[in-house]
């Protein structure tokens, strides 16, 4: 018996229909999305490039804030970021080069669009006045010299009797300071005497004058709480005397002299 064909009939009499050609189509309309991402990237990092190019980014204005002893244009001029594009700035190269002044403590760089920067600083704060003929200097807890200015509140006083000049990021010795802070502290506490300023020369170190006309040299920092002992010492006998002296010479440590 002969075989008959088919003729697109699956058995049961229904014809088969042929299946579409997918994967040519599909791999068009891939195509078609990668390069249609490539050309948004591309248009992406076009508009990048003009941004940074462009003169309208250009810094022209830096604003400094918190600055008081230490001048905006001394900040500006440093931060030297003037003409350049404001995504390109280096904060942190503009916040170590700021925070060298001497006045500075620490920095904060906030670059503003379109062509702004604004520095804020945060200035060292004044421990000492150190007046020196008719200028009065502020200086810093480590003995910075901030420049010169009004004697600040809450500041120790010290009178340079060699009238020496001082510059801006002087540094002066920790030891005279910090013996003229702790005598503050000390004197009305332990012997009863306020203290209005201080004096001081090469030659006699730190001095006083106290409210009763007394003049008390200390000399160095050196031994200081014993030198203070002493003090206490003699004026509690100048008290019982009756009497009252001129000045009390206290450099020589154990061997006061009074007269």
């Amino acid at each position: 018996m002969s075989s008959r064909p088919n003729n697109g009939r699956r058995r049961g009499g229904r014809k088969t229909r042929a299946q579409p050609r997918r994967n040519g189509q599909s791999w068009l309309v891939s195509l078609g999305q990668r390069i249609g991402a490539f050309a948004g990237l591309g248009l992406l990092l076009f508009l990048l490039y003009t941004l940074v190019q462009s003169s309208a980014f250009t810094v022209n204005k830096v604003i400094v804030q918190g600055n008081r002893l230490v001048d905006a244009e001394a900040v500006a001029g440093v931060a030297n970021v003037y003409g350049l594009n404001v995504f390109r700035i280096n904060s942190e190269d503009i916040r170590r080069r700021v925070a060298s002044l001497p006045q500075v403590e620490s920095v904060q760089v906030l670059p503003r669009l379109p062509d702004v920067v604004v520095v804020k600083v945060h200035e060292r704060q004044a421990a000492y006045s150190w007046r020196s003929g008719d200028r009065s200097y502020l200086l810093s807890a480590d003995g910075v010299v901030l420049g010169e200015g009004e004697d600040a509140e809450g500041t120790t006083v010290i009178l340079d009797k060699d009238e020496g000049t001082l510059h801006t990021g002087d540094r002066l010795g920790r030891e005279v300071l910090g013996a003229a802070k702790r005598l503050t502290k000390w004197l009305p506490e332990k012997t009863g005497l306020s203290v209005e300023n201080f004096e001081y020369s090469p030659t006699e170190g730190l001095s006083l004058v106290s409210e009763n006309g007394y003049r008390i040299i200390f000399g160095s920092g050196e031994n200081l709480g014993a030198k203070v002992a002493a003090l206490q010492s003699i004026l509690d006998q100048l008290a019982a005397e009756g009497r009252s002296v001129h000045s009390i010479d206290l450099r020589v440590d154990g061997r006061p002299y009074v007269r």
